[in-house]
């Protein structure tokens, strides 16, 4: 080896995977100073160990996008933020935050939007504001990499049912929703969408409450009725074309796991169970919007009592997404770097969150796709579950807030520290974060220097292996075997909050009152 060229040796060590590039590093000397000597194989590594991915051509060199991800992921360890901005809170109307995009309803037919900045990146700070959108607006998501706003308008109409033939016995006013798929630069309809920027659809559409998701071409909408009846749509919003319906009597959720598949998660008195369906159509199924069942995952029998009222699945974001390519950022999130949470509501008994890697879905699918396992195979609790999964206890309830406090594999949330009294102490904002590359490096750094573990009531960086318990037995017996690697950072932000905080691949935002006046406080990477 000591007579083959320096580069030879570099370049096919470039083109090694990353558990292969760390196995030849272990291999010998030669191995190890080739590749902490080489700045691309350092930033390969580094790329991984992080959950980052390189981003596109730019100026900005491989020595550069080396030391720039470094200062992230010390700001971050150190929750050391480069600046901090205070933004009016408008209270009563939707929101969004999305690929670093804080989105607000400043009105029931206007929103503002502000890209959020990043030192770090190199990502300036820019506003901007729609008065009149032109429609009643219900709810609304955006994609910032695509240029596009998702508005659900409400329009009010005049329902008369009779009591004879003629008498009037009820005049009501029926709020029917219509999908508008706008440009969020302009307002205007999306260049990419059909004419008339309004998706179609052969029934009225009717919701109280929306879940709204984007992957690419694919915008799925549930839609939840005041009877709780559900209704899913998925759109191709370039061709205004609905490619999967799915109706539903008990409670679900969604999130796409792929331009193809969809995971679907339905709770009732009965249990909880997981199914993941393709929901692009194939050539023998053109026409149909039934998708087709992949497989299926088990949750083990719940207690009777413990019912299940309400269940939110959260992905953020979509997998494969990347930052708008004309922000240039020298490196972001991989894009399948994601944990898929289920946020579990019983009628007795509190709330759970239950957290998967998106790769055990991704596994079970390619065994699937490979033909090692039959469509629609149901996969137990025991042979999916009780390894590399979290479920815990949450003493809040959910909200659309919540699904904001995960962002690719970290979650953001404030933890109490109570006295002898059961009196709220103080209250320390942690972030989660699940990557076992990066918890392992930080667990061998911390058994060489001790000294970087603070304690959790000082605040400060906090790396673990955890295996934590099912939560006061609810998923019966054989669930109390989840592990999950976690590293932990705790800060105290020293003033009381009202809402979860928010997580953002650059940023965090917690809600404080100044003045009276409820306020975003943005803190920025």
């Amino acid at each position: 080896l000591e007579e083959l060229p320096e580069e030879l040796i570099t370049n096919i060590l470039n083109v090694l995977g990353i558990t292969s590039l760390i196995r030849c590093r272990q291999l010998n000397k030669l191995f190890k100073d080739t590749i902490d000597n080489n700045l691309a194989l350092q930033y390969k590594l580094e790329l991984a160990i992080n959950g980052m991915e390189d981003g596109p051509p730019s100026p900005v060199t491989t020595a550069e996008r080396l030391h720039i991800l470094r200062q992230h992921r010390t700001a971050w360890d150190s929750m050391s933020h480069t600046s901090v901005q205070n933004i009016p809170s408008i209270r009563g109307y939707p929101w969004d935050f999305y690929g670093g995009v804080l989105a607000r309803g400043t009105s029931t037919r206007g929103i503002s939007f502000i890209q959020l900045p990043s030192l770090l990146k190199g990502i300036p700070q820019r506003t901007w504001e729609f008065l009149e959108l032109g429609v009643e607006i219900q709810d609304f998501h955006i994609d910032p990499a695509q240029d596009l706003l998702v508005i659900i308008g409400g329009t009010r109409s005049r329902c008369v049912i009779l009591l004879a033939c003629d008498v009037v016995s009820q005049i009501i006013l029926i709020l029917r929703s219509s999908v508008h798929i706008r440009s969020l630069s302009s307002g205007g309809p999306h260049p990419s969408a059909q004419k008339s920027g309004v998706l179609r659809y052969k029934h009225s559409l009717q919701g109280h409450r929306f879940i709204l998701n984007i992957i690419a071409k694919y915008l799925g909408v549930l839609f939840v009725n005041e009877d709780m009846s559900r209704k899913l749509v998925v759109w191709d919003w370039k061709r205004d074309v609905v490619v999967m319906e799915f109706y539903s009597d008990v409670q679900c959720s969604f999130a796409f796991l792929s331009e193809r598949y969809i995971l679907v998660a339905q709770g009732h008195s009965r249990g909880i169970i997981i199914t993941i369906y393709a929901f692009v159509p194939t050539p023998a199924s053109t026409g149909s919007t039934s998708p087709q069942l992949i497989c299926q995952f088990h949750y083990p029998p719940i207690i009777s009592s413990y019912e299940v009222v309400d269940i939110l699945v959260t992905g953020l974001p979509s997998p494969g997404w990347t930052p708008p390519k004309h922000l240039s950022v020298p490196f972001h999130l991989g894009r399948n770097h994601r944990l898929i949470s289920l946020s579990i509501t019983f009628r007795e008994g509190g709330n759970a969150i239950h957290t998967i890697p998106l790769s055990t879905f991704l596994h079970h699918i390619h065994r699937y796709e490979f033909g090692a396992a039959p469509s629609g195979c149901k996969i137990s609790w025991d042979d999916w579950a009780p390894t590399n999964t979290r479920i815990h206890s949450w003493n809040h309830l959910f909200g659309y807030t919540h699904v904001r406090t995960m962002h690719g594999t970290s979650s953001i949330f404030f933890r109490e520290h109570r006295d002898l009294f059961g009196f709220v102490a103080c209250r320390h904002l942690t972030i989660e974060e699940y990557n076992p590359l990066a918890v392992r490096k930080a667990t061998l750094e911390m058994k060489d220097s001790p000294d970087m573990h603070d304690s959790e009531e000082e605040g400060g960086e906090h790396t673990r292996m955890s295996g934590h318990p099912a939560w006061d037995g609810v998923f019966g017996t054989g669930s109390d075997d989840v592990s999950f690697p976690l590293r932990e950072r705790t800060c105290s932000l020293g003033f009381p909050c009202w809402t979860e905080p928010i997580i953002g691949e650059d940023h965090f935002i917690v809600l404080r009152e100044m003045g009276g006046q409820h306020q975003y406080q943005v803190h920025c990477f």
